[in-house]
């Protein structure tokens, strides 16, 4: 009981550490199905014990994601199977690679504790590998395999397969920022007859609208009569200049989000300027993350919308 205690002490540690850093990443939650296969070796496994060597264990994680690629978590598994009371108490950290189908790396600690005919307590040492997908905004699945290995005697060496569902709590991004209320209408000064616009002149206005697939910044054949008009019109007006806007959904941190809705503006800009030929000075991008959404992120269609690029200039024309 007094390593149980050491544990636990760790885990307060931890999580006083987690919610310290709260404004930089999320929480999440979620229950977890494991098959554990104990070392053939470990004293447990005699005929009195009433212990199965390999068994099902159910639980639960409580975990932190510090950014994109790196998460730590906590969780605790019970037997199901057993006639005993076998708990499994784990800490791990994790370290994750790719952007859709996300592998992993996971090392940490774990403890056993058995009660029953044997009373036993071990800690353990873990290295594991695993495959990460997010469902949606925030639910998230996980499978992986760790392999533990005895601090105490060194020749225990256990084998678990765990899958997870995770709830990540993300923070809601702010409401896009409201345009500022018309000035008041002020008197205007007697204009210049070389000012003033003819009659006949013609204010046209052109809009660009890209969607992007998730996590991606590749522009769709589908939007190429699109591109071919207002490359057009561009190549007509080298006097216009205009900004790229992009934006992302909720899927992933605030960072990686930000990066992603950079990086699909350049994209569109990079495309006039190599199939239009339209000097580069000639355009700006700014990316907006996750930040201006224009649907809810709670939904599938409303994530493709926010995944976007969009230019709005206007053009003078006389017939």
């Amino acid at each position: 009981m007094i390593h149980l205690k050491r544990f636990m002490l760790v885990v307060v540690v931890t999580m006083a550490c987690w919610s310290a850093l709260a404004d930089q990443g999320n929480f999440y939650v979620g229950p977890q199905a494991a098959y554990v296969w104990l070392d053939g070796d470990r004293d447990i496994n005699n005929p009195d014990s009433e212990l199965v060597d390999d068994a099902f264990y159910l639980g639960l994680g409580l975990g932190y994601r510090f950014n994109k690629d790196w998460a730590a978590e906590i969780s605790y598994l019970t037997d199901t199977n057993s006639g005993m009371s076998v708990d499994f108490f784990n800490i791990n950290g994790f370290r994750f690679f790719g952007d859709n189908f996300r592998p992993f790396v996971s090392a940490g600690f774990s403890h056993l504790d058995i009660d029953g005919v044997l009373d036993e307590d071990t800690d353990q040492v873990q290295l594991g590998l695993g495959i990460a997908k997010y469902l949606s905004a925030k639910w998230e699945a996980r499978l992986w395999w760790q392999h533990m290995y005895n601090l105490a005697f060194g020749s225990d060496n256990d084998n678990v397969v765990t899958l997870a569902l995770n709830y990540h709590f993300k923070r809601p991004a702010p409401p896009p920022p409201q345009s500022a209320p018309a000035p008041a209408p002020q008197p205007q000064a007697q204009a210049q007859p070389e000012s003033v616009p003819s009659s006949e002149e013609v204010i046209e206005t052109f809009e660009l609208l890209v969607e992007f697939d998730t996590d991606k910044h590749s522009i769709r054949s589908v939007y190429q009569p699109q591109f071919d008009r207002i490359g057009g019109v561009l190549q007509q007006n080298p006097e216009i200049n205009f900004i790229i806007e992009g934006h992302a959904d909720w899927r992933h941190t605030e960072e990686y989000n930000q990066a992603l809705s950079e990086r699909r503006a350049q994209a569109v800009k990079e495309k006039f300027v190599r199939d239009y030929g339209i000097a580069s000075s000639r355009i700006r991008t700014v990316g907006y993350g996750e930040t201006r959404p224009i649907a809810s992120n709670e939904t599938d269609e409303g994530m493709q919308r926010n995944r976007r690029a969009i230019a709005v200039f206007t053009v003078k024309r006389r017939p």
